[in-house]
């Protein structure tokens, strides 16, 4: 067990617990975001667990739209941005793709409304093993899927093939200010604490 403490900004303070469960082969990360000022504050707060990119790696999800985000075009899919599909096909030039087989090219980065339940699994099925996320679908409406499979885009220049898992709490990509503009925004009053837990199970495929 770990606990992690800092000030991340004037407003905000961050308290994270991390414990191992090796008999569970689990792993608990629980976090408590504190307003330490005396006004209401706006927040974002996206997760970041990324993974190994393998070409045998297989996605799952549950009953979601998937949107190519209009503030960043993919470089893998032909799919207009901005444009919705249904989980796990989207469609290309010719045919349509599934995004729930990996690894894909370049950079990709799609939201998806809120799933049906907020879970995903990473499987790799050569090694007969699989990873569950599980989040707060509450606090995080939205998955963001970030795939980088050595892109040569800086600062990874080729060098970095990996997935992210990111439970957000907004499906915009321009910030603090955009997220507030667009209603997306969360809000902490002055003092007050948003507590979550994200479990990582790990599984036999």
């Amino acid at each position: 067990e770990a606990c992690l403490e800092a000030q991340v900004t004037p407003s905000f303070y961050v308290r994270r617990n991390v414990v191992v469960n090796p008999r569970g082969a689990a792993v608990s990360l629980s976090t408590e975001l504190t307003n330490t000022s005396d006004t209401r504050q706006p927040f974002l707060w996206f997760e970041h667990p990324a993974f190994p990119l393998t070409a045998d790696m297989e996605l799952s999800l549950s009953g979601t739209l998937l949107q190519v985000p209009k503030d960043r075009h993919s470089e893998s899919m032909t799919l207009p941005s901005g444009g919705e599909a249904q989980w796990p096909r989207i469609p290309v030039v010719e045919g349509s793709v599934d995004v729930g087989r990996l690894p894909g090219t370049g950079v990709e980065k799609v939201f998806l409304a809120s799933p049906t339940n907020p879970s995903a699994t990473l499987a790799w099925p050569s090694l007969r093993r699989q990873i569950t996320l599980r989040w707060d679908g509450e606090l995080f409406p939205y998955l963001w899927i970030w795939i980088q499979n050595q892109a040569q885009r800086y600062p990874f220049l080729g060098r970095t093939a990996c997935v992210a898992l990111e439970p957000a709490t907004s499906p915009t990509m321009g910030g603090l200010g955009v997220a507030v503009k667009h209603g997306f925004a969360q809000y902490l009053e002055p003092s007050a604490t948003r507590a979550t837990r994200i479990e990582l199970l790990l599984g036999e495929y």
